[in-house]
């Protein structure tokens, strides 16, 4: 954009002198105003474009930062969830094994009363974990 802005003083400035006219008014007018004004605006328009370039970028280098904390956080959430995956099937094979456990209390040798009571333990303990009765 510099060099545009470069390139048009230089072509504007060699023919400046020529384009002097009269205005409505027969007023002596010059084009130099309108070619500063010109500059004004085109720097001025320069000064937005690398201020909205600079914004652009900042934005772009926190989007960035914004997606590699999201998959920062989604890691740690695949690993969290992986690890509460294990534990609930190990706490079921845990349960497995305790209702089996007493299921096998009932087939030894035991006297009735006390067969009855693991009976009741191993029904109660199979409701409270969702098993069957």
């Amino acid at each position: 954009m510099n060099e545009v802005v470069e390139r048009l003083k230089n072509y504007l400035n060699g023919y400046k002198s020529q384009y002097d006219y009269l205005d409505d008014n027969g007023s002596e007018y010059c084009l130099d105003d309108d070619i500063k004004q010109l500059l004004g605006i085109m720097q001025t328009l320069q000064q937005e474009n690398e201020e909205l370039k600079k914004q652009l970028n900042e934005k772009i280098v926190l989007e960035m930062k914004l997606k590699e904390e999201l998959e920062d956080k989604r890691k740690e959430y695949q690993e969290t969830y992986k690890d509460v995956r294990e534990e609930i099937k190990d706490y079921k094979n845990q349960q497995k094994e305790f209702i089996e456990w007493l299921e096998n209390l009932v087939v030894s040798e035991l006297d009735v009363f006390t067969e009855i009571r693991i009976c009741d333990v191993l029904s109660k303990y199979k409701e409270i974990v969702g098993g069957k009765k």
